[in-house]
């Protein structure tokens, strides 16, 4: 009898759309609170990755999309997205590259950038 509630839920929460699907895997793989959820969180991924082509179009598919099937092995191997993400890199590489004006020179540009902020803020 219970299983079969799990199943009927677990059902309900990745048949409403693949990308609530993926919203509900992620929030799942963010919180040490719901590892318990790992399971589902692999189903829902599977789903999303299985209808993308579907909703998004078959041209849209890449390789980014279909490692979110492996999202859920490394969550288990390392822990949280957050644990091993690149966001704070990728955070990094945006504000060097909005130091960049124009194509030519950009490490030249990012070296002035630079020396202009370190300047600014010894002056104050």
């Amino acid at each position: 009898m219970g299983s079969t509630l799990i199943e009927v839920k677990i059902r309900a929460l990745i048949c409403d759309s693949p990308a609530r699907a993926l919203v509900k895997a992620v929030t799942i793989c963010a919180s040490k609170t719901h590892f318990q959820l790992l399971p589902v969180a692999e189903t829902m991924l599977k789903h999303f990755v299985d209808n993308y082509g579907k909703f998004y179009g078959q041209e849209y598919i890449t390789s980014n999309v279909h490692n979110l099937i492996h999202v859920v092995d490394e969550v288990k191997r390392f822990g949280t997205l957050q644990s091993f993400n690149a966001y704070p890199f990728e955070n990094k590489l945006s504000s060097i590259k909005r130091m960049i004006r124009k194509g030519n020179q950009p490490l030249q540009q990012i070296a002035n950038r630079l020396i202009q902020i370190h300047n600014i803020e010894v002056e104050t």
